[in-house]
């Protein structure tokens, strides 16, 4: 392991490794990863407590924000807590591989579902493009039937949301990791559809078929 004391250094480090991921080459950025150190921010609770939010993140599908805290544990962990964030960190790189497919399985079923109306009047859209998260207004919770809003599936979007204007006012949604996840969202936007719930609180900006900022 090559040991970089400068901060700038290590920035870059992460930085490179980033990139590749968003590349798509999980081997190279592990690599990467494995260059980032700087024995003078040792930390070890610190880092300790970086790893305990990175995984709780990762258990909501949050992965831009799990991602965030393995790197910062990469950097001021010990060797045993460094091997678990970059455990982490590949865990993190290979289920986003799966999301471009996942998305697009979720935009055509949510189109067939809703044509050109659009999702966004029945109170539900995409986040963005680089999210795997689908918004819900209040009103579409409350009308979904009891055994889709019972579990722990709905739940708060992420801080760094909470400043982005959408295309429909939402505190929570549904993050997707696997088809399961997306046959539910498909679920809740069937029971929308058959209830005719249409949700009119629009921000204005246009929307996709399948209620995504263009």
């Amino acid at each position: 392991m090559i040991e970089i004391t400068s901060a700038s250094t290590e920035m870059s480090w992460n930085e490179r490794g980033r990139q590749l991921l968003d590349a798509g080459n999980i081997a190279e950025a592990i690599e990467c990863y494995k260059q980032s150190s700087d024995p003078d921010s040792l930390d070890e609770r610190e880092a300790r407590d970086m790893l305990i939010e990175a995984r709780a993140h990762l258990s909501r599908k949050y992965f831009t924000e799990a991602l965030e805290c393995f790197e910062e544990a990469l950097i001021m962990g010990t060797d045993i807590q460094r091997s678990q964030a970059l455990e982490g960190i590949r865990t993190v790189a290979e289920a986003r591989m799966k999301l471009p497919r996942l998305t697009a399985t979720l935009m055509k079923g949510l189109r067939e579902r809703f044509g050109k109306r659009g999702s966004a009047a029945y109170g539900l859209a995409l986040a963005s493009e680089d999210d795997n998260i689908i918004l819900l207004t209040e009103d579409a919770i409350e009308a979904l039937p009891e055994h889709l809003k019972r579990g722990s599936r709905i739940g708060k979007l992420p801080p760094r949301l909470s400043d982005i204007t959408f295309p429909i006012s939402a505190q929570r949604g549904v993050a997707y990791a696997n088809m399961d996840d997306v046959q539910y969202i498909l679920d809740i936007a069937r029971a929308l559809k058959e209830r005719g719930n249409i949700h009119r609180e629009h921000t204005g900006h246009p929307v996709n078929s399948v209620g995504t900022s263009r």
